[in-house]
């Protein structure tokens, strides 16, 4: 009986790790290396081949920058902030390449079918930023909830115990910077008549 115990306990273990990924490789190295494999793909399209090599640089940029201390918190940042907004995107184009349509943002769809032979490589890259954010980075914030929250720190000081020109003592703390300005109402997109057809206008929020 305890021998059965202990082999069905094993199993469950071993399944439960090839299932679901350790949270160790939830991390921004992880995600590079994720995102090299997806640019190195021979099966990736020509249309996403731009964005993909973009996205892979930035993040490069990025973990750089954060291991040098230019973020708030560095942990959550390489553990959180990075990997799940890049989950977004690599999560999109996978079921976009299973055929899993109702799995993929319009904005996705729109990019990941664009014609190479119309559109040049700077609008082939804004096609994928507007749809990571644009689309996936308000998600991404939801879904990260408090989390996402960040310590604002003032950089530029006289003197600072951790070195010149920094300071260790937070200003405050909240999820926008004391410079922010606030957010003032978008108009509201409408469609008037042109002679070529319609054509996109703006009508006043509220109005």
């Amino acid at each position: 009986m305890l021998r059965r115990l202990t082999t069905v306990v094993a199993v469950t273990v071993l399944a439960a790790l090839l299932v679901a990924p350790a949270r160790a490789d939830h991390t921004t190295d992880h995600t590079i290396a994720q995102m090299t494999a997806h640019y190195r793909d021979p099966g990736l399209e020509l249309q996403n081949r731009p964005f993909a090599l973009l996205y892979l640089r930035t993040t490069e940029g990025m973990r750089d920058a954060n291991n040098a201390g230019e973020f708030s918190d560095p942990l959550i940042w390489d553990t959180e902030v990075i990997p799940t907004f890049a989950d977004y995107y690599l999560n999109a184009y996978a079921a976009w390449q299973r055929g899993d349509l109702p799995d993929v943002d319009p904005a996705w769809r729109i990019a990941f079918r664009a014609d190479p032979g119309k559109l040049n490589c700077t609008q082939l890259i804004y096609l994928g930023i507007n749809a990571h954010v644009n689309n996936d980075l308000a998600f991404m914030i939801e879904d990260m909830g408090p989390r996402y929250t960040y310590r604002t720190t003032s950089r530029w000081t006289t003197s600072s115990p951790s070195g010149p020109g920094r300071s260790s003592t937070p200003r405050s703390s909240g999820s926008c910077a004391p410079t922010c300005s606030p957010r003032r109402p978008r108009p509201t997109p409408t469609w008037t008549s042109s002679p070529g057809g319609s054509s996109p206008g703006t009508t006043p929020s509220g109005s």
